[in-house]
């Protein structure tokens, strides 16, 4: 167990967003989204990767699911173009978290996310540092 939740199987990240807005989890999902986004490997909605974050955000049919997803997808995209655009999204998107617990709980879902593949990119390298200079941890 750690900050941000517990482990799930397949070490699928449970979430606790109980202290966070509805914008403020339209926003976590933005950034998982933008994350697998940057390094040219968007899985599917079903990707167990997202179980975890879909449970925590009420989302448990997979219509919901997949409607979710496609948002999100078609936000990010665009700021995916290359490591740049993705970075000046992703500080945009940190703005919505303002309080330390939940830095530590954003920070941790993202070291998750990014390293929940054989493949960690320059660019999931690049964007999990600039979080975690962001949210100064």
């Amino acid at each position: 167990m750690n900050s941000a939740g517990k482990c799930g199987k397949l070490g699928v990240m449970d979430i606790d967003v109980s202290d966070f807005s509805p914008l403020q989890q339209r926003v976590l999902l933005d950034l998982y989204v933008l994350a697998l986004e940057a390094d040219g490997h968007l899985p599917a909605a079903n990707d167990a990767r997202f179980d975890g974050l879909f449970k925590s955000l009420g989302f448990n049919t997979d219509v919901e699911r997949q409607r979710e997803f496609e948002a999100a997808a078609a936000r990010m995209k665009p700021h995916a173009r290359s490591v740049q655009q993705a970075r000046a999204q992703l500080i945009a998107l940190c703005e919505a978290f303002t309080t330390r617990a939940q830095h530590k709980k954003v920070y941790t879902a993202m070291q998750e996310i990014f390293t929940g593949d054989a493949h960690v990119s320059n660019a999931e390298i690049q964007l999990l540092s600039e979080l975690r200079l962001r949210f100064r941890l």
